[in-house]
């Protein structure tokens, strides 16, 4: 480019970013809003944030960590009972209305542990029953589940079904 074409394109780009204003900016944002309408520019700034998110996945995560890890490091929403620290407002009201911090709280009083129900004994020995004989089990993939739920679950999975493949197509190339 020459100085004069320099001069140019630099001049034409002054001009654009005084009518346009930074993309980011809030008077360029507040014009789009006018110009487009709540609805429409609240419809485009969420596509353009998925779009964003799905373009750059591992930095969004990166991005939800650190704010989380953020708000508990400054122990914003802390729970003095528990001694827990939350990562918003509504994490903690939900936290404050939960059984576990319901049974703290009477524990933190002087409280004795509650006996755990017939019902929930009778529930833990069915479990580890089922672990130890394995009742609820892929022999495909050689794991054991805790009830058949989850076994059915499983056996809808990719992952699942990605070893099955691998065992079929090993089955036919010895075969």
């Amino acid at each position: 480019m020459s100085e004069e074409q320099l001069e140019k394109y630099n001049a034409a780009r002054r001009d654009h970013y005084r009518v346009m204003g930074n993309r980011n900016s809030q008077t360029f944002r507040a014009r789009l809003r006018v110009e487009l309408g709540d609805e429409e520019y609240k419809r485009r700034v969420t596509k353009t944030k998925m779009r964003w998110t799905a373009l750059n996945h591992e930095r969004s995560l990166e991005l939800r960590r650190n704010s989380c890890n953020a708000a508990i490091a400054a122990n914003k929403f802390p729970c003095a009972v528990c001694k827990i620290s939350l990562q918003s407002r509504l994490a903690l009201d939900k936290h404050l209305k939960s059984k576990a911090h319901a049974e703290q709280e009477r524990l933190s009083k002087g409280g004795k542990p509650k006996k755990p129900s017939e019902a929930a004994l009778t529930a833990r020995s069915i479990v580890a029953r089922n672990r130890e004989l394995a009742l609820h089990s892929c022999k495909v993939c050689d794991k054991s589940f805790n009830n058949r739920g989850h076994l059915k679950k499983h056996l809808k999975s990719k992952k699942h079904a990605k070893r099955e493949l691998a065992l079929l197509a090993a089955a036919a190339a010895s075969s």
